[in-house]
């Protein structure tokens, strides 16, 4: 019974198969002629160096700069240390804000809060500051250099960011933080 099933089964596939081998006899002549034209095209490509991929390009949308933290002070001198380590005096949470008692407003603390977290930011903004607005506010620095003064973002530990927007590495005397000067450190090389 297999073998009759076997035959039978055999003789059917043998139709499609001279149904295929009739059809590459009848047109041999365009499947060889397609197959020539694809080998061209690729020996073509290949001796001409053509190159089919896509080129992108990549352009640099931001700069980040990773800060650790070290446990050892920066500071050298009590009276900087003073300064950063400074906290401001505790209210009374019962104290009821009298009507008439005068408002303080430090605007120098408010631009150092608007970019917090934004150095980047915060670094374009610091350029349309004055330069006495800019020795006193808390987060930028004014640089002296070759081409005169200019504000910064940074803090005692100098400016920031060490490159302008163009890539130039900053040509830096000295800097003032808080109304004091600081020379600028050797470069390490």
């Amino acid at each position: 019974m297999k073998i009759l099933y076997f035959v039978i089964s055999f003789s059917k596939y043998r139709i499609y198969m001279n149904s295929i081998i009739s059809f590459f006899n009848d047109n041999s002549k365009y499947i060889a002629i397609i197959i020539a034209v694809v080998v061209s095209l690729l020996v073509y490509i290949k001796f001409n160096n053509i190159d089919l991929n896509k080129k992108t390009t990549k352009k640099l949308i931001q700069t980040v700069t990773v800060e650790t933290f070290d446990t050892k002070p920066v500071l050298d001198t009590e009276e900087n240390s003073e300064l950063m380590f400074q906290l401001p005096p505790k209210k009374d949470q019962n104290q009821n804000l009298d009507q008439d008692q005068e408002f303080n407003f430090n605007g120098a603390k408010s631009f150092c809060e608007n970019y917090r977290g934004k150095s980047d930011e915060l670094n374009k903004a610091a350029k349309g500051l004055t330069d006495e607005s800019c020795k006193t506010s808390t987060c930028c620095v004014l640089v002296q250099g070759q081409n005169g003064n200019t504000c910064m973002a940074g803090d005692v530990n100098g400016p920031t960011f060490q490159k302008d927007l163009k890539g130039n590495l900053i040509s830096m005397d000295a800097y003032y933080y808080l109304g004091k000067r600081y020379p600028h450190p050797p470069t390490l090389m």
